[in-house]
């Protein structure tokens, strides 16, 4: 059978197609719109232009869809629809478009995007954290389950928004993503209980660090499962810095919807790695949206 699956997310609303057969997943088609709809929240509320960018995003991804006989599309939103009025942005987007949007809770991300991970590895004892654009997700996996789970209120964008005042950031802002994250991670009392040798990362923002480590050094390895040492994470952010003009072309040129969230991104999660103290980080391309569909769709 072939399914869609819409994320609407903080920074993107993205539709992946797949096709299932004998509970094998295969990648169809990947299509994204950069929505920053965190863009569009104030005070726990989303504003009303913010629906209208979902309601114009699901109907382009409709009718890309319309040319590729699915049997059936499902949506689903993160973070930036746990807000105070989420009912009547529904509502809107219901009635623009005819799509019902399955808004996950924080907890129901988490589970979401660990099984998502576990379909392609062996994830016995570690962590998994999705960062996203205005959440991120964090699991505690032992033994082949989740034993501890937590959404924190950080992301690529709001980290964006509330500390950066140019495209890239400076040092001192660099610092206060650092603050703001540590801050957020000492409140969870799990999260360096246990000695771990690997944490799996998904998201955008681990997509795009992945991408410039890459091009950094020349590696034609794939994505899926690519491996980065923790200490040596700031090295690839601060290699941009340094590049200056040539670092923002380079970020466009590979990763141009996250020109502004990319550095704050990187930063997030080079504090993850350094707080837990675990030596290993590898990329997972499957994610929350694989974990739904194994969870909900098939």
């Amino acid at each position: 059978m072939k399914h869609a699956i819409v994320d609407i997310g903080s920074n993107t609303i993205r539709m992946v197609m797949y096709r299932v057969f004998n509970g094998k997943i295969e990648y169809l088609l990947n299509s994204k719109i950069n929505g920053r709809l965190a863009d569009y929240i104030e005070d726990g509320e989303m504003r009303i232009d913010g629906a209208k960018v979902i309601i114009d995003s699901i109907n382009k991804h409709k009718a890309l869809a319309s040319h590729h006989n699915l049997d059936n599309i499902n949506y689903f939103a993160t973070a930036p629809l746990r807000v105070s009025n989420v009912e009547d942005v529904l509502a809107a987007v219901r009635e623009g478009t005819g799509a019902d949007i399955d808004v996950l809770s924080g907890e129901t991300e988490a589970r979401c995007g660990v099984d998502g991970i576990a379909y392609d590895f062996d994830i016995s004892n570690c962590i998994c954290f999705d960062l996203g654009g205005g959440s991120m997700e964090i699991s505690l996996v032992k033994d082949g389950s989740i034993k501890e789970s937590i959404s924190l209120h950080i992301g690529s964008v709001s980290m964006t928004r509330n500390f950066v005042s140019g495209i890239l950031p400076t040092a001192d802002e660099i610092a206060g993503i650092r603050e703001r994250t540590l801050e957020a991670l000492k409140e969870v009392e799990w999260l360096c209980c246990d000695k771990l040798d690997v944490a799996y990362a998904v998201g955008g923002s681990a997509r795009a660090m992945a991408k410039m480590h890459q091009i950094f050094n020349n590696s034609q390895q794939d994505l899926h499962g690519y491996r980065l040492f923790g200490v040596n994470i700031h090295k690839i952010y601060d290699q941009l810095l340094d590049m200056g003009i040539e670092g923002i072309k380079l970020i466009d040129q590979h990763c141009g919807g996250r020109l502004f969230t990319i550095v704050p991104g990187m930063v997030i999660i080079d504090t993850v790695m350094q707080y837990t103290h675990i030596p290993v980080l590898r990329f997972s391309q499957f994610g929350v949206r694989e974990g739904y569909l194994l969870n909900y769709v098939i």
